[in-house]
Protein backbone atom coordinates (compact mmCIF):
# COMPACT_ATOMS: atom_id res chain seq x y z
CA UNK A 1 0.00 0.00 0.00
CA UNK A 2 1.35 3.42 -0.94
CA UNK A 3 1.01 6.01 1.83
CA UNK A 4 0.83 9.65 0.94
CA UNK A 5 1.73 12.49 3.24
CA UNK A 6 -0.88 15.21 3.73
CA UNK A 7 -0.09 18.46 1.98
CA UNK A 8 0.43 21.44 4.27
CA UNK A 9 -2.69 23.51 4.60
CA UNK A 10 -2.84 27.16 3.68
CA UNK A 11 -3.04 28.12 7.35
CA UNK A 12 0.09 26.08 8.15
CA UNK A 13 2.02 27.63 5.28
CA UNK A 14 0.85 31.09 6.31
CA UNK A 15 1.96 30.50 9.89
CA UNK A 16 5.42 29.33 8.80
CA UNK A 17 5.75 32.30 6.47
CA UNK A 18 4.79 34.62 9.30
CA UNK A 19 7.33 33.01 11.63
CA UNK A 20 10.03 33.41 8.99
CA UNK A 21 9.12 37.08 8.56
CA UNK A 22 9.32 37.69 12.31
CA UNK A 23 12.64 35.87 12.57
CA UNK A 24 13.99 37.90 9.65
CA UNK A 25 12.81 41.14 11.22
CA UNK A 26 14.50 40.25 14.53
CA UNK A 27 17.76 39.40 12.75
CA UNK A 28 17.62 42.66 10.81
CA UNK A 29 16.96 44.66 13.99
CA UNK A 30 19.85 43.01 15.82
CA UNK A 31 22.12 43.62 12.83
CA UNK A 32 21.18 47.30 13.00
CA UNK A 33 21.92 47.41 16.75
CA UNK A 34 25.23 45.57 17.20
CA UNK A 35 25.88 47.40 20.48
CA UNK A 36 23.01 45.41 22.03
CA UNK A 37 24.72 42.16 21.07
CA UNK A 38 28.00 43.44 22.48
CA UNK A 39 26.37 44.28 25.82
CA UNK A 40 24.55 40.95 25.99
CA UNK A 41 27.68 39.00 25.09
CA UNK A 42 29.78 40.74 27.72
CA UNK A 43 27.08 40.18 30.33
CA UNK A 44 26.87 36.45 29.58
CA UNK A 45 30.65 36.01 29.65
CA UNK A 46 31.08 37.93 32.89
CA UNK A 47 28.18 36.19 34.63
CA UNK A 48 29.46 32.76 33.57
CA UNK A 49 32.98 33.54 34.75
CA UNK A 50 31.89 34.91 38.11
CA UNK A 51 29.45 32.06 38.62
CA UNK A 52 32.28 29.59 38.07
CA UNK A 53 34.48 31.42 40.58
CA UNK A 54 31.70 31.67 43.13
CA UNK A 55 30.35 28.14 42.90
CA UNK A 56 33.81 26.52 42.98
CA UNK A 57 34.91 28.68 45.89
CA UNK A 58 32.01 27.64 48.11
CA UNK A 59 32.68 23.98 47.33
CA UNK A 60 36.26 24.14 48.61
CA UNK A 61 35.86 26.90 51.21
CA UNK A 62 32.42 27.15 52.78
CA UNK A 63 31.31 30.73 53.62
CA UNK A 64 31.20 31.80 57.23
CA UNK A 65 27.88 31.36 59.01
CA UNK A 66 26.09 34.70 59.19
CA UNK A 67 24.53 35.77 62.45
CA UNK A 68 22.40 38.51 63.88
CA UNK A 69 20.58 40.83 61.47
CA UNK A 70 22.04 39.24 58.36
CA UNK A 71 20.75 35.79 59.32
CA UNK A 72 17.30 37.28 59.92
CA UNK A 73 17.37 38.81 56.46
CA UNK A 74 17.83 35.45 54.77
CA UNK A 75 14.28 34.85 53.64
CA UNK A 76 14.52 31.10 53.22
CA UNK A 77 17.87 29.70 54.39
CA UNK A 78 16.82 26.25 53.20
CA UNK A 79 15.37 27.40 49.87
CA UNK A 80 16.00 25.06 46.94
CA UNK A 81 18.00 27.63 44.96
CA UNK A 82 21.19 26.23 43.44
CA UNK A 83 24.53 27.66 44.48
CA UNK A 84 24.51 29.63 41.24
CA UNK A 85 21.81 31.84 42.81
CA UNK A 86 22.71 31.57 46.48
CA UNK A 87 26.20 33.02 46.03
CA UNK A 88 24.61 36.41 45.22
CA UNK A 89 22.53 36.62 48.42
CA UNK A 90 24.82 38.89 50.38
CA UNK A 91 24.75 42.24 52.20
CA UNK A 92 22.44 44.85 50.67
CA UNK A 93 20.97 42.25 48.34
CA UNK A 94 19.33 40.72 51.41
CA UNK A 95 17.72 44.06 52.29
CA UNK A 96 16.30 44.45 48.80
CA UNK A 97 14.97 40.90 48.95
CA UNK A 98 13.30 41.60 52.28
CA UNK A 99 11.67 44.80 50.98
CA UNK A 100 10.52 43.00 47.84
CA UNK A 101 8.89 40.36 50.01
CA UNK A 102 7.28 42.38 52.79
CA UNK A 103 7.66 46.08 51.98
CA UNK A 104 8.78 48.89 54.26
CA UNK A 105 8.37 49.10 58.02
CA UNK A 106 9.02 51.98 60.36
CA UNK A 107 11.20 50.06 62.79
CA UNK A 108 13.60 47.99 60.66
CA UNK A 109 15.80 50.58 58.83
CA UNK A 110 14.46 49.52 55.42
CA UNK A 111 13.73 53.18 54.57
CA UNK A 112 17.44 53.65 53.82
CA UNK A 113 16.79 51.79 50.55
CA UNK A 114 14.86 53.47 47.76
CA UNK A 115 11.76 51.74 46.34
CA UNK A 116 12.04 51.30 42.58
CA UNK A 117 14.50 48.40 42.50
CA UNK A 118 12.75 46.27 45.18
CA UNK A 119 9.42 47.08 43.50
CA UNK A 120 10.69 45.53 40.27
CA UNK A 121 12.04 42.58 42.25
CA UNK A 122 8.61 42.17 43.82
CA UNK A 123 6.86 42.05 40.44
CA UNK A 124 9.30 39.53 38.99
CA UNK A 125 9.44 37.56 42.24
CA UNK A 126 5.68 37.04 42.26
CA UNK A 127 5.97 35.42 38.84
CA UNK A 128 8.80 33.22 40.16
CA UNK A 129 6.82 32.02 43.20
CA UNK A 130 8.49 34.52 45.54
CA UNK A 131 12.02 33.59 44.61
CA UNK A 132 13.33 37.10 45.15
CA UNK A 133 17.01 36.20 44.88
CA UNK A 134 16.49 34.95 41.33
CA UNK A 135 14.21 37.93 40.66
CA UNK A 136 17.00 40.32 41.63
CA UNK A 137 19.45 38.64 39.27
CA UNK A 138 16.91 38.86 36.44
CA UNK A 139 16.17 42.55 37.08
CA UNK A 140 19.87 43.42 37.22
CA UNK A 141 20.66 41.49 34.05
CA UNK A 142 17.65 42.86 32.18
CA UNK A 143 18.65 46.45 33.00
CA UNK A 144 22.40 46.03 32.54
CA UNK A 145 22.30 45.05 28.86
CA UNK A 146 20.31 48.11 27.69
CA UNK A 147 22.39 50.30 30.02
CA UNK A 148 25.57 49.20 28.26
CA UNK A 149 23.85 49.67 24.91
CA UNK A 150 22.96 53.27 25.78
CA UNK A 151 26.45 53.88 27.15
CA UNK A 152 27.90 52.92 23.79
CA UNK A 153 25.32 54.99 21.91
CA UNK A 154 25.88 58.11 24.02
CA UNK A 155 29.63 57.60 24.12
CA UNK A 156 29.89 57.24 20.35
CA UNK A 157 28.71 60.83 19.89
CA UNK A 158 31.13 62.12 22.53
CA UNK A 159 34.37 60.18 22.10
CA UNK A 160 33.95 58.03 18.99
CA UNK A 161 32.95 54.42 18.41
CA UNK A 162 36.16 52.70 19.52
CA UNK A 163 36.44 54.66 22.76
CA UNK A 164 32.75 54.03 23.47
CA UNK A 165 33.29 50.28 23.15
CA UNK A 166 36.29 50.45 25.48
CA UNK A 167 34.22 52.44 27.98
CA UNK A 168 31.67 49.62 28.08
CA UNK A 169 34.45 47.11 28.69
CA UNK A 170 36.16 49.22 31.37
CA UNK A 171 32.86 49.82 33.16
CA UNK A 172 32.14 46.10 33.38
CA UNK A 173 35.71 45.14 34.31
CA UNK A 174 36.11 47.70 37.08
CA UNK A 175 37.12 45.76 40.23
CA UNK A 176 33.66 46.13 41.76
CA UNK A 177 31.85 45.58 38.45
CA UNK A 178 30.25 42.35 39.66
CA UNK A 179 27.73 44.51 41.54
CA UNK A 180 26.14 45.21 38.15
CA UNK A 181 25.10 41.56 38.09
CA UNK A 182 24.16 41.21 41.77
CA UNK A 183 20.76 42.12 43.26
CA UNK A 184 21.89 45.73 43.72
CA UNK A 185 20.70 49.00 42.17
CA UNK A 186 23.79 49.73 40.06
CA UNK A 187 22.45 48.36 36.76
CA UNK A 188 19.05 50.01 37.11
CA UNK A 189 20.59 53.34 38.13
CA UNK A 190 23.02 53.29 35.21
CA UNK A 191 20.23 52.44 32.76
CA UNK A 192 18.04 55.31 33.92
CA UNK A 193 20.92 57.81 34.05
CA UNK A 194 22.06 56.81 30.57
CA UNK A 195 18.46 57.07 29.40
CA UNK A 196 18.24 60.63 30.70
CA UNK A 197 21.40 61.71 28.87
CA UNK A 198 20.40 59.91 25.67
CA UNK A 199 16.96 61.54 25.78
CA UNK A 200 18.53 64.96 26.24
CA UNK A 201 20.79 64.30 23.25
CA UNK A 202 17.69 63.44 21.20
CA UNK A 203 15.75 66.46 22.54
CA UNK A 204 13.08 64.15 23.98
CA UNK A 205 12.42 66.05 27.17
CA UNK A 206 9.20 64.30 28.25
CA UNK A 207 11.08 60.98 28.14
CA UNK A 208 14.05 62.53 29.99
CA UNK A 209 11.68 63.82 32.65
CA UNK A 210 9.97 60.44 33.09
CA UNK A 211 13.32 58.66 33.43
CA UNK A 212 14.53 61.38 35.78
CA UNK A 213 11.58 60.70 38.07
CA UNK A 214 12.44 57.00 38.10
CA UNK A 215 16.13 57.56 38.82
CA UNK A 216 15.10 59.76 41.76
CA UNK A 217 13.18 56.74 43.09
CA UNK A 218 16.19 54.42 42.68
CA UNK A 219 18.84 56.04 44.87
CA UNK A 220 19.21 59.35 46.70
CA UNK A 221 22.00 60.65 44.39
CA UNK A 222 19.55 60.26 41.51
CA UNK A 223 18.06 63.60 42.54
CA UNK A 224 21.34 65.24 41.50
CA UNK A 225 20.50 64.58 37.85
CA UNK A 226 18.40 67.72 37.91
CA UNK A 227 21.67 69.72 37.70
CA UNK A 228 22.86 68.41 34.30
CA UNK A 229 19.25 68.37 33.07
CA UNK A 230 18.75 72.00 33.99
CA UNK A 231 22.02 73.07 32.38
CA UNK A 232 21.31 71.15 29.18
CA UNK A 233 17.80 72.62 28.92
CA UNK A 234 19.15 76.16 29.32
CA UNK A 235 21.93 75.53 26.79
CA UNK A 236 19.50 74.26 24.18
CA UNK A 237 17.16 77.21 24.70
CA UNK A 238 19.95 79.78 24.60
CA UNK A 239 21.20 78.15 21.40
CA UNK A 240 17.97 79.22 19.74
CA UNK A 241 15.90 76.05 20.01
CA UNK A 242 12.25 76.86 20.50
CA UNK A 243 10.99 75.27 23.67
CA UNK A 244 8.11 76.54 25.81
CA UNK A 245 9.06 77.57 29.32
CA UNK A 246 6.74 74.99 30.98
CA UNK A 247 8.98 72.23 29.57
CA UNK A 248 11.50 73.45 32.14
CA UNK A 249 9.53 71.41 34.68
CA UNK A 250 10.87 68.19 33.14
CA UNK A 251 14.31 69.06 34.56
CA UNK A 252 12.97 68.93 38.12
CA UNK A 253 11.62 65.38 38.09
CA UNK A 254 14.70 63.71 39.66
CA UNK A 255 14.18 65.86 42.74
CA UNK A 256 10.48 65.00 42.67
CA UNK A 257 11.33 61.30 42.97
CA UNK A 258 13.31 61.98 46.13
CA UNK A 259 10.49 64.15 47.53
CA UNK A 260 7.89 61.46 46.86
CA UNK A 261 9.84 58.82 48.76
CA UNK A 262 10.52 61.27 51.59
CA UNK A 263 6.79 62.03 51.79
CA UNK A 264 6.03 58.32 51.95
CA UNK A 265 8.49 57.87 54.83
CA UNK A 266 6.98 60.74 56.80
CA UNK A 267 3.29 60.35 56.09
CA UNK A 268 2.97 56.74 54.99
CA UNK A 269 5.17 55.20 57.68
CA UNK A 270 4.82 57.98 60.25
CA UNK A 271 8.56 58.57 60.62
CA UNK A 272 9.32 62.21 61.43
CA UNK A 273 12.88 61.91 60.12
CA UNK A 274 13.81 61.24 56.50
CA UNK A 275 16.63 61.89 54.06
CA UNK A 276 20.05 62.09 55.71
CA UNK A 277 18.49 61.27 59.08
CA UNK A 278 17.68 57.74 57.90
CA UNK A 279 21.40 57.19 57.20
CA UNK A 280 22.36 57.96 60.80
CA UNK A 281 21.21 54.51 61.89
CA UNK A 282 23.87 53.09 59.56
CA UNK A 283 26.69 55.10 61.11
CA UNK A 284 26.87 57.90 58.51
CA UNK A 285 27.43 61.54 59.40
CA UNK A 286 28.09 64.70 57.42
CA UNK A 287 31.61 66.18 57.31
CA UNK A 288 33.62 68.59 55.21
CA UNK A 289 35.39 67.10 52.16
CA UNK A 290 38.90 67.55 53.56
CA UNK A 291 37.83 65.79 56.76
CA UNK A 292 36.53 62.84 54.75
CA UNK A 293 39.79 62.60 52.81
CA UNK A 294 41.97 62.89 55.92
CA UNK A 295 39.98 60.21 57.75
CA UNK A 296 40.07 57.95 54.70
CA UNK A 297 43.84 58.36 54.24
CA UNK A 298 44.43 57.34 57.84
CA UNK A 299 42.19 54.29 57.53
CA UNK A 300 43.49 53.26 54.10
CA UNK A 301 46.98 52.73 55.52
CA UNK A 302 45.73 49.72 57.49
CA UNK A 303 42.64 48.58 55.59
CA UNK A 304 42.52 47.25 52.02
CA UNK A 305 38.80 47.96 51.57
CA UNK A 306 39.25 51.61 52.45
CA UNK A 307 42.31 51.83 50.24
CA UNK A 308 40.15 50.64 47.34
CA UNK A 309 37.48 53.22 48.20
CA UNK A 310 40.01 56.05 48.34
CA UNK A 311 41.86 55.06 45.16
CA UNK A 312 38.55 54.68 43.28
CA UNK A 313 37.48 58.15 44.37
CA UNK A 314 40.80 59.78 43.47
CA UNK A 315 40.81 58.06 40.08
CA UNK A 316 37.30 59.30 39.32
CA UNK A 317 38.19 62.82 40.48
CA UNK A 318 41.09 62.90 38.03
CA UNK A 319 38.99 61.54 35.17
CA UNK A 320 36.24 64.06 35.92
CA UNK A 321 38.71 66.93 35.74
CA UNK A 322 39.95 65.57 32.43
CA UNK A 323 36.37 65.45 31.17
CA UNK A 324 35.90 69.10 32.04
CA UNK A 325 37.88 69.98 28.90
CA UNK A 326 36.71 67.17 26.64
CA UNK A 327 33.02 66.59 27.44
CA UNK A 328 29.97 68.88 27.51
CA UNK A 329 29.48 70.47 30.92
CA UNK A 330 26.36 68.47 31.92
CA UNK A 331 28.48 65.29 32.03
CA UNK A 332 31.00 66.91 34.34
CA UNK A 333 28.17 68.24 36.52
CA UNK A 334 26.79 64.71 36.84
CA UNK A 335 30.11 63.31 38.02
CA UNK A 336 31.04 66.28 40.21
CA UNK A 337 27.69 66.28 42.04
CA UNK A 338 27.97 62.57 42.84
CA UNK A 339 31.58 62.93 43.96
CA UNK A 340 30.54 65.83 46.16
CA UNK A 341 28.04 63.61 47.98
CA UNK A 342 30.72 60.93 48.48
CA UNK A 343 33.07 63.52 49.99
CA UNK A 344 30.62 64.99 52.48
CA UNK A 345 29.54 61.93 54.43
CA UNK A 346 31.60 59.31 56.23
CA UNK A 347 30.84 56.08 58.00
CA UNK A 348 32.30 54.88 61.27
CA UNK A 349 33.92 51.62 60.08
CA UNK A 350 35.04 52.69 56.59
CA UNK A 351 35.01 56.48 56.05
CA UNK A 352 34.34 56.23 52.30
CA UNK A 353 32.17 53.17 52.66
CA UNK A 354 31.10 51.60 49.33
CA UNK A 355 32.58 54.42 47.22
CA UNK A 356 34.34 51.81 45.06
CA UNK A 357 30.83 50.63 44.14
CA UNK A 358 29.22 54.05 43.85
CA UNK A 359 31.69 55.18 41.17
CA UNK A 360 30.46 52.43 38.83
CA UNK A 361 27.65 54.66 37.55
CA UNK A 362 29.91 57.67 36.84
CA UNK A 363 30.08 56.84 33.15
CA UNK A 364 31.73 60.11 31.98
CA UNK A 365 34.83 59.04 33.90
CA UNK A 366 34.91 55.72 32.07
CA UNK A 367 34.59 57.53 28.74
CA UNK A 368 37.73 59.49 29.64
CA UNK A 369 39.52 56.35 30.79
CA UNK A 370 38.61 54.73 27.47
CA UNK A 371 40.28 57.58 25.57
CA UNK A 372 43.44 57.18 27.63
CA UNK A 373 43.40 53.39 27.21
CA UNK A 374 43.15 53.79 23.46
CA UNK A 375 46.51 55.53 23.21
CA UNK A 376 48.66 52.58 24.28
CA UNK A 377 47.81 48.94 23.70
CA UNK A 378 49.76 47.82 26.78
CA UNK A 379 47.72 50.19 28.97
CA UNK A 380 44.44 48.88 27.59
CA UNK A 381 45.51 45.31 28.29
CA UNK A 382 46.74 46.24 31.77
CA UNK A 383 43.42 47.93 32.65
CA UNK A 384 41.44 44.87 31.54
CA UNK A 385 43.74 42.31 33.17
CA UNK A 386 44.08 44.17 36.47
CA UNK A 387 40.36 44.86 36.65
CA UNK A 388 39.46 41.22 36.00
CA UNK A 389 42.01 39.95 38.52
CA UNK A 390 40.86 42.33 41.25
CA UNK A 391 37.23 41.57 40.50
CA UNK A 392 37.82 37.85 40.94
CA UNK A 393 39.44 38.42 44.33
CA UNK A 394 36.74 40.84 45.50
CA UNK A 395 33.94 38.59 44.31
CA UNK A 396 35.48 35.70 46.25
CA UNK A 397 35.37 37.90 49.36
CA UNK A 398 31.77 38.92 48.61
CA UNK A 399 30.64 35.31 48.20
CA UNK A 400 32.20 34.46 51.56
CA UNK A 401 30.26 37.23 53.28
CA UNK A 402 33.23 39.55 53.74
CA UNK A 403 32.32 43.15 53.14
CA UNK A 404 33.73 44.67 49.97
CA UNK A 405 31.58 47.66 49.02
Amino acid sequence: MIRTLPLPTISTMSLKRRQAEVAGAVRAWLAAHPQLLIGAGLYVLLFAGLALVGVLSVQFDRPVTVRGTWLQLLLRPDEPNPELVKIWERWDALWYMRIAQSGYHATDNTVAFFPLYPALMHVVGRVLRENYALAGLIVSGATLVPALTLLQAVGRRLVGDESAKRAVLYTLLFPTGFFFLAPYTESLFLLLAMGVFWSMQQRRWPLAGALGLLVGLTRAPGALLLLPMLWEWLEQRLAGERRPWPTFLWTLTPGLGLLLFTAYIRFGLGLPEAGLATQAAWGYHVVMPWQALATSFARARIDVVEALNLSSLLLMCGLTLLGLKRLPLPYTLYNAANIGIMLTRVEDAWPLMSVSRYVLVLFPGFLMLAQIGGRWRWLHQAICALGLLMMSVLFYQYVHFRFVA
